[in-house]
């Protein structure tokens, strides 16, 4: 229960019996609830959301107290580990008190609990009493579970009900989870075609739907027809299997051009996995559904890449290469970007996917099943390459190349480093104290095809108004010859930076440039929190470093230098980079 403690949520109980205890007090939510006009079942509720929100295991109990009227209460158990048996704790939204399960003080507070239930699963009582047993919920003779169309007896509130399979990985070999949610179903068919995409590689696929969030009758309002019961349900106690995948699709509808709310509930549900780094190096991707044309085509996978790169996962975008199957078809309405395959369900829902979307799908399907057969194919004999292009115009940037390309040639991979074109004139570089720049190479117009002959792709990048400097962008806007041959499609690429002020750029500037690398159908390899044992999480002193890549501050007048720690998260990221290149390249 030491996590809960830490999310300042009260585990301590109140009143006068515990006036004496030495141990210190913490700030309790339901306390302030206490003198609200919410009803028990509200608080309880609400106190189960945060708690599930922490990956703690909660449920909500109804049943009578001891004076025979309804009441809430908010279960919860944790488990150390596999050989710890579990500790269970009742909170009483009343009063905030603590009862533990072991503590018979407390039994004559409770008389019978009828139903418990989460966001995954509804259990009911099938005995006629539970008496001063209400919180032993592993007796499975006590307990069952509601049937799929029964809806859970909360007084005040509305609960979710959803059908679907139990959850189980059936996936054998390279794997892949398509992970998704669909209010119409234009996301689900979606994915059906994109799981015949990736099946057409070799690949093995699981399809999961999330739990459902809103309550039944704002489902039938809105129309939304009933979700499919031959899908597997990701519940929550399943998503420690997921790390067993190679690779996962997330497939989400639109809502104010973000990911759906149900959708993120899944993101925000995997921190023990993002705590333990068990996704770092996953292959993700993403495929969308909106209401209208350029109504969140693009932002929707935007900004659900976040979640990706804070796990550390390699995005995996479709570029141009469905360009075959209608990407560049302009005769008719169609979904499907750089980032991801996607439909447009119209303003009404009533839209279905059409022809060409369903092409667009199922080509990110093999383009996306290929790079993860990629992870599992035997490691190549040679040497990997690696290419930086930078742009330096104080020595920041070019500092913490130089780091990085020390770090991946101790891994046993070539670097040749570049800079970027300058666009300044002399006399301006004089006026702004720049210094003479470094003795790389100049990646000049003849140079950019070389580019095609390197496993991985890094860019060191300055800072300018939040995204990247002209010379860089000039840089990339060079090598449009490039992108019309896809020759840089299913290379690796990751960014580093440098910023003249705190959060001045610090993400902005990665995320602006991973744009140029999305349209060239490159692979994104973000460093995550890899660099956690290098001071990634370190709160004594001022440094860069973000789960994009490494970064540096300058200054306001660039007199800054990068410090020991960001070159030493640098040097992190040459090793992560390094190390998925060695594992991809073919």
């Amino acid at each position: 229960m030491d996590l809960a403690r830490s999310c300042f949520v009260s585990l301590e109980p109140v009143g006068a019996k515990e006036a004496a205890s030495a141990e210190p007090r913490w700030t309790s939510f339901p306390a302030l609830w206490a003198k609200g006009r919410a009803t028990f079942e509200e608080r309880a509720l609400l106190l189960c959301s945060l708690l599930l929100g922490y990956s703690l295991d909660a449920w909500v109990c109804l049943g009578t107290d001891d004076k025979g009227l309804a009441h809430a209460w908010v279960l919860v158990r944790d488990r150390a580990d596999a050989s710890t048996p579990a500790q269970v704790t009742l909170w009483d939204p009343r009063n905030a008190q603590r009862i533990k399960a072991d503590d018979p003080r407390y039994l004559r507070s409770f008389s019978s609990v009828d139903t418990v239930f989460n966001h995954q699963r509804i259990l009911v009582c099938h005995e006629e009493e539970l008496q001063h047993v209400c919180y032993d919920f592993s007796d499975p003779r006590s307990w069952l579970a509601a049937p799929v169309d029964q809806e859970a007896p909360v007084v005040g509130a509305e609960v979710a009900i959803q059908k679907g399979l139990p959850p189980m990985k059936k996936a054998t070999g390279p794997s892949v989870a398509i992970v998704y949610y669909s209010t119409y179903g234009h996301v689900k068919v979606m994915a059906d075609e994109i799981k015949k995409g990736l099946e057409s590689t070799g690949v093995s696929v699981d399809l999961f739907q999330v739990p459902e969030t809103l309550p039944p009758s704002a489902l039938q309002a809105m129309g939304a027809p009933e979700k499919p019961a031959d899908v597997m349900l990701l519940e929550r106690a399943f998503l420690s299997e997921l790390p067993k995948y190679d690779g996962f699709m997330f497939g989400m509808p639109t809502r104010f051009g973000m990911m759906a709310s149900q959708m993120k509930a899944f993101f925000d549900g995997t921190g023990s996995l993002w705590q333990n780094g068990a996704l770092a190096g996953k292959l993700g991707a993403t495929f969308v559904s909106t209401g209208t044309q350029q109504g969140g085509q693009e932002t929707t996978h935007f900004t659900a890449v976040t979640q990706l790169v804070h796990h550390g996962m390699c995005y995996v975008p479709l570029g141009y290469q469905a360009g075959g199957e209608g990407q560049f078809d302009l005769s008719e309405i169609h979904g499907g970007s750089p980032w991801g395959a996607s439909t447009l369900a119209g303003p009404d829902g009533s839209r279905q996917p059409s022809a060409l979307e369903l092409k667009i799908a199922k080509k990110q399907g093999e383009v996306f099943g290929t790079a993860v057969k990629r992870t599992t194919a035997p490691a190549a004999s040679k040497k990997g390459k690696v290419c930086i292009v930078y742009y330096s115009m104080y020595g920041h940037v070019k500092k913490l190349a130089d780091e990085i390309a020390a770090s991946m040639k101790e891994e046993g991979v070539s670097v040749d480093m570049f800079q970027a074109p300058e666009l300044l004139g002399a006399d301006v570089l004089k006026k702004m104290g720049a210094p003479a720049k470094p003795s790389d190479t100049v990646m000049d117009h003849a140079k950019v095809q070389q580019l095609a002959d390197y496993d991985g792709l890094l860019f060191g990048i300055p800072t300018r108004f939040g995204s990247a400097s002209a010379q860089m962008k000039a840089f990339f806007d060079n090598t449009g010859s490039l992108w019309q041959s896809g020759a840089l499609a299913g290379k690796l690429t990751g960014s580093f930076c440098s910023t003249g002020t705190l959060n001045g750029g610090q993400e902005s500037t990665h995320m602006t440039t991973m744009t140029n690398m999305v349209h060239h159908g490159m692979i994104y390899v973000p460093l995550g929190y890899q660099a956690g044992g290098d001071g990634q999480f370190d709160m004594t002193e001022i440094h860069g470093g973000s789960p994009w890549g490494a970064s540096t501050y300058a200054g306001a007048d660039g007199s800054r230098q990068a410090s020991a720690m960001e070159l030493k998260i640098a040097r992190r990221q040459g090793k992560v980079f390094a190390s998925k290149v060695k594992q991809m390249m073919k």
